[in-house]
């Protein structure tokens, strides 16, 4: 991991932020993680299931933070009267990456995604998915990262 330095090339301290100054408090599911405010630093990147460094202003796709009951899926299945291809997950969310943050213990990294729907059509000219906010509004959500092998962080996918 690189280490900020000033001009005489000596280490600089990292900057630890509260819980309140981060991205992540203002976001949809923020009460999940709330009681991990111990203190966090800013992030560079994650790395994707593909081997993809990912900044923030990256475009992704990761497994959606929430989940549905049993319950749900049960009235669901009853009303549909079919059977869910996955008992508790929701298709992935797709999003721009605007903050990666870790807290000081280094037991766990969020990625803040601004959150888009794919457009059921296609761009006139170019033929590629369109990606849009849902009802124009901007959402926020926090996906959390997990430790790799070789202690870099990855994205849920």
């Amino acid at each position: 991991m690189s280490v900020k330095r000033n001009e005489n090339r000596t280490k600089q301290p990292r900057e630890v932020m509260a819980w309140k100054d981060t991205l992540a408090a203002s976001a949809v599911n923020s009460h999940s993680y709330m009681g991990l405010d111990t203190g966090w630093y800013a992030g560079k990147l994650v790395t994707s299931k593909a081997n993809d460094k990912c900044t923030t202003g990256a475009w992704v796709f990761a497994r959606s933070p929430y989940s549905v009951s049993l319950q749900c899926l049960q009235c669901l299945v009853t009303i549909l009267n079919r059977k869910p291809k996955s008992s508790t997950t929701l298709p992935p969310v797709t999003g721009k990456i605007v903050e990666i943050i870790q807290d000081k213990a280094g037991q766990h990294s969020l990625v803040v995604l601004d959150v888009f729907q794919v457009a059921a059509t296609r761009h006139e000219v170019f033929g590629m998915p369109i990606l849009m906010r849902r009802q124009d509004e901007t959402m926020t959500t926090i996906v959390l990262s997990k430790v790799r092998k070789n202690g870099h962080y990855e994205i849920s996918r």
